[in-house]
């Protein structure tokens, strides 16, 4: 089955407050805790800001976990698929019209989908929400500058894989995503590089520290777990790298919202119900 192309300003989920503001279109949408969003392409490209409640999303045979303060830049015709966790989601969407397209470059238009973690643009994010929800006179120029902002991030970190993806990159991520825990000075040493440079490539590469990086996938780690296994909580908390259960505790709570014992019951009552 051909996946959903969906038009400019059209997206799943259900859409409150669409509105312009001077050439750009926003639009917030909500969905439903554990909704499913069959794989899908948009005409346009958008920019999309996670503000509350957390997805896995597929693209590019990868899934990326998406916690409110991500940014992600969807291209046109890029494929995806959606599955949101048991707390209630919202997104605020990001359309631009074709000047500002023609302006920024081929580049907008086609590839796959870039994704900025919280650590990256968290603080713009916010700063375009606090915008979009209190809009003042002064609302329409700040709107269109922050979202330069944030395609000002995802034109570098673009060119700069194209430029300057230094060859240890891959798999320095791999160690980090399978929980290895070397120090900077191993990894750098490795790497055959100053611990500094490697920060700022991987800082231009991924948007955050490989600290922040491996602290990602140490809780995407951990949600597997917890929705695949019927390990103890303090288990899954030690298997997945975390010092003990109330160290696992504090994490997912401050990315979905839930305990890991809550997180396993809704993750479970979806899979029963499926």
């Amino acid at each position: 089955m051909r996946p959903s192309a969906l038009s400019a300003g059209t997206y799943f989920g259900r859409p409150e407050d669409a509105r312009a503001s001077g050439a750009l279109g926003l639009c917030r949408t909500r969905y439903a805790p554990l909704q499913r969003l069959p794989e899908h392409a948009h005409d346009e490209p958008y920019l999309c800001l996670a503000l509350t409640g957390s997805f896995a999303e597929r693209s590019q045979g990868r899934e990326f976990e998406v916690v409110p303060g991500t940014v992600v830049l969807h291209r046109a015709g890029e494929t995806h698929a959606d599955r949101f966790g048991p707390a209630p989601a919202s997104c605020l969407n990001v359309s631009f019209p074709r000047a500002w397209r023609e302006r920024l470059g081929a580049w907008i238009d086609a590839g796959p989908a870039l994704y900025a973690p919280r650590a990256a643009l968290g603080e713009i994010g916010a700063r375009l929400a606090r915008e979009f929800e209190a809009p003042d006179e002064a609302s329409e120029l700040a709107l269109e500058g922050l979202t330069l902002e944030l395609l000002a991030f995802f034109t570098r970190r673009e060119h700069g894989r194209e430029r300057r993806a230094p060859p240890w990159m891959p798999a320095l991520c791999e160690r980090l995503r399978q929980g290895e825990r070397p120090s900077l000075l191993t990894l750098a040493s490795e790497a055959g590089v100053h611990p500094a440079t490697l920060v700022r490539a991987f800082r231009r590469q991924h948007g955050c520290s490989p600290g922040e990086y491996a602290r990602r996938a140490r809780l995407a780690r951990a949600m597997t777990l917890l929705r695949a296994s019927d390990a103890p909580l303090s288990e899954v908390a030690l298997r997945t790298g975390f010092a003990d259960q109330s160290h696992l505790t504090r994490a997912l709570r401050a990315a979905v919202g839930l305990a890991p014992a809550a997180y396993r019951r809704a993750t479970r009552g979806s899979a029963a119900g499926a």
